[in-house]
């Protein structure tokens, strides 16, 4: 059985209630966002502002898939994926603040982790589930199988999925509005299909 009402409930009350503790430590400790000088007037406000938090999100994500999830490959390849891209995100974050500076990693380092964490996970997927080679694509009646091509197109998903949410993080909210959308949308298809 799935707790999907406490699980909800969870993931929304855990952050809420840890995330102002955390943001006080790291104001006392000094460690808050860098704008870049050529960046828009309008981001200078942000500066000193309180960053990492996603260390919060990825931890409550931890303890609520291992407390209250039922174990499948797929979740556990869900959360050990969301883990690794978040701790890269953590690498970038820490090389921010150490070097007290807005860059972190440099792009051409942060894409060959993310390419090759995105390989490693699909070729793992793909050997060790029952997930096969075939898309569903809408509006169309068929399934496409891509053979070889199945783990460079999944690698080509997850990284465009990982750095359309980074772009769009900061510019006020943007991506959180964008992720929620596409969660309701994701929610709604899993209750169609009877999976939620």
């Amino acid at each position: 059985m799935t707790y999907w009402p406490l699980i909800i409930l969870a993931s929304f009350t855990i952050p809420v209630i840890a995330l102002p503790f955390f943001i006080n430590y790291l104001k006392k400790h000094n460690v808050g966002q860098k704008i870049r000088q050529e960046g828009p007037n309008l981001h200078q406000h942000k500066t000193g502002t309180p960053t990492m938090g996603g260390v919060i999100i990825i931890l409550t994500l931890i303890v609520i898939v291992l407390v209250l999830v039922p174990y499948n490959k797929y979740v556990l390849w869900s959360l050990i994926t969301t883990v690794g891209f978040g701790l890269i995100g953590l690498v970038d974050d820490l090389i921010k603040y150490l070097k007290k500076r807005s860059l972190g990693l440099l792009t051409m380092q942060k894409l060959f982790l993310q390419v090759g964490f995105a390989l490693i996970v699909a070729y793992c997927v793909q050997q060790n589930t029952d997930l096969g080679t075939e898309i569903y694509l809408p509006f169309i009646k068929n399934s496409i199988d891509l053979g070889i091509m199945f783990v460079p197109f999944v690698v080509l998903v997850m990284i465009s999925s990982v750095n359309a949410v980074n772009l769009t993080d900061g510019l006020d909210g943007l991506a959180a509005v964008l992720i929620i959308i596409a969660m309701l949308s994701f929610a709604l298809i899993a209750y169609i299909q009877d999976i939620l």
